[in-house]
């Protein structure tokens, strides 16, 4: 009986200090560390948990998410991605309040690596394993699919990417 309190006591800790490491290596948009009660969603909080399968870490403290649902994989995906990277590029890396991220569905994550690195994307990129963590993601039936949701999770809208990413803006106010 001893020994099992002292192996729950001892578990116990491990998982204290393993959160501790989390807060600790959590980055804000001005790359600078970011604890995680500081995370102003839930998206955010859960973000702050997350290392990206590529990329650097999202924005925790971003207003809303343009959640990319993709896969080397997919022709149409494939198509997307240059008007994606531009954008990214171009308007949302610079905006404190947006951040992208892109779900990958591939299964292997060397494929996702091999194409976001030749697609010279530089946003974050999850694995499928962990998209369940963040709050507001979903299942799509097909891809590529884009869910723009707000801090909390709430899913504001959805569709083709193609449509949604020529008008982000106005669903992010």
């Amino acid at each position: 009986m001893k020994n099992k309190f002292i192996i729950t006591v001892g578990l116990a800790g491990l998982m204290l200090g393993g959160t501790g490491f989390l807060v600790s290596t959590a980055q804000g948009a001005d790359n600078k560390p970011i604890a995680v009660e500081d995370a102003p969603g839930a998206v955010g909080k859960a973000l702050a948990k997350v290392k990206p399968l590529t990329g650097p870490k999202a924005k925790t403290n971003a207003k809303y998410y343009l959640c990319l649902y993709s896969a080397s994989w997919c022709g149409p995906c494939r198509a997307e991605m240059p008007h994606v990277v531009k954008l990214y590029n171009e308007e949302i890396k610079k905006n404190p309040d947006i951040e992208l991220i892109l779900f990958s569905r591939d299964q292997n994550p060397a494929d996702a690596k091999k194409w976001i690195s030749s697609s010279k994307a530089k946003f974050p990129v999850l694995a499928p394993k962990d998209q369940s963590k963040i709050p507001g993601a979903q299942s799509p039936n097909g891809i590529p699919h884009l869910y723009i949701i707000d801090a909390e999770g709430n899913v504001i809208k959805n569709g083709h990417p193609s449509s949604l990413l020529s008008q982000y803006k106005t669903f992010c106010k």
